[in-house]
């Protein structure tokens, strides 16, 4: 069931301009440091039907000490 809501929830960003092997690399562990935050709050909102001050209380702080 995730995997049919997540396909439905895609944006594309468009970055104008040059970027180096270097900047395409940190932009990739950016992006995907997003999506495994996504992916842990959805599926704990769809477990325990949270509401985004629940998922801020929860995991605002979680998230800070793990991705500095």
């Amino acid at each position: 069931m995730l995997e049919k809501l997540l396909k439905s929830l895609k944006r594309t960003v468009i970055l104008e301009g040059w970027t180096s092997s270097i900047d395409g690399e940190a932009l990739r562990e950016v992006g995907d440091a997003y999506r495994e935050m996504l992916d842990v709050m959805i599926d704990y909102a769809l477990e325990y039907r949270a509401f985004q001050p629940t998922l801020h209380r929860i995991f605002y702080n979680r998230f800070r000490e793990e991705y500095p």
